[in-house]
């Protein structure tokens, strides 16, 4: 039956499958990359570690231009939520939180130490904010989220070693004016290369609560997260957009734990164009500027996979063609397995 093949066009069409095969490899390992950035983002995640019986939580934020954004205004959305949960039918355990959330800003202060006096970038915060940032500490561990004991704060190594020229500093203080300050914690960066690196930058960073900071200066919340029931897909972020009112010209929300869908990556695809350009002047943290670039690189590589599924698509086209002009055929081989399986029962 495969005597009268034409062995040169049946080994071109093998050679035209392999490629196929290579290009729906590519693919894959496109994809487990792409799901390796989503894995280095932990406030995508918050949800996950906030919830204690599996139940579905989904990570929603708004990022907003300086003084959009007042301490009051949060409090009164962490109400509005509270209350559309409620309506919904969401409420929680006994002594349980249904939802967590927390907000953040940036502003630069001088802190000064035994051994210097320096300025630092300090991120001001609000609520649970160290589950969705669930930092690598050194020594010792976050502030409490509790504004009648506000006088934590938490170092970066190379604050610490600057302020006190060592980093085991855990339960010493400093001072911002005339206010003394406990360091609860020190903690690593993740990496000083990488978008990690390149967005939390070399400056010496510290971290203080908005009751404690709000002691000796001011500052403008830009940043809201919030970790969200989620058990129907949608439903967080209908909760969200139902509870949070903002400007739209000057501020954006979206479900960041799904972002590295595909159809968000798709769409964010169709925006590569224009993604180089600053179209307003809503601040975002440092994580949320490494995570857009993750987003960039997510989005180009959906448009590379994109195009190798076309090739491999074309690919499988032509070798099944060329195999069937090489006198190869399903059928034919569905008719010798056939005619095996025949020959083998009737000798048995």
């Amino acid at each position: 039956m495969f005597k009268d093949l034409d062995k040169k066009k049946l080994r071109i069409s093998g050679i035209i499958f392999l490629i196929c095969v290579a290009l729906l490899a590519a693919v894959l390992i496109m994809e487990l990359v792409i799901s390796g950035f989503s894995k280095k983002l932990e406030f995508i995640h918050a949800g996950d570690r906030w919830s204690s019986d599996s139940q579905r939580y989904a990570a929603v934020d708004l990022y907003s231009e300086e003084g959009a954004m007042e301490r009051q205004t949060v409090e009164n959305w962490v109400h509005s939520i509270d209350e559309e949960l409620i309506e919904a039918s969401v409420t929680p355990n006994e002594n349980a939180r249904s939802w967590t959330w927390c907000a953040s800003g940036t502003a630069s202060l001088r802190l000064l130490g035994p051994k210097s006096s320096e300025s630092a970038v300090v991120t001001v915060t609000a609520g649970d904010f160290f589950v969705f940032h669930p930092m690598t500490f050194t020594y010792g561990t976050s502030y409490l989220n509790d504004d009648s004991n506000p006088m934590g704060i938490v170092l970066d190594r190379n604050l610490a070693w600057r302020l006190f020229g060592s980093e085991n500093v855990i339960g010493m203080t400093l001072s911002v004016g005339d206010f003394d300050y406990v360091v609860t914690g020190i903690a690593s960066p993740e990496s000083d290369s990488g978008p990690y690196g390149r967005t939390y930058g070399t400056a010496p960073r510290a971290y203080m609560s908005y009751a404690g900071f709000s002691k000796v200066s001011s500052v403008s919340l830009t940043c809201f997260e919030t970790a969200l029931p989620n058990a129907v897909k949608g439903f967080a972020k209908n909760i969200f957009k139902e509870a949070v009112a903002y400007d739209a010209a000057r501020a954006e929300s979206s479900e960041v734990s799904d972002r590295f869908s595909i159809s968000n990556r798709w769409k964010l695809a169709g925006e590569l164009k224009d993604s180089l350009m600053r179209q307003n002047k809503i601040e975002y943290p440092y994580w949320e500027n490494e995570a857009r670039i993750y987003d960039y690189h997510a989005a180009s590589m959906t448009v590379a996979q994109f195009v190798l599924l076309i090739a491999a698509a074309v690919c499988l086209l032509a070798s099944l063609i060329i195999l069937g002009k090489s006198g190869l055929s399903l059928w034919k081989i569905v008719r010798s397995v056939r005619r095996k399986h025949s020959i083998r029962g009737n000798i048995a």
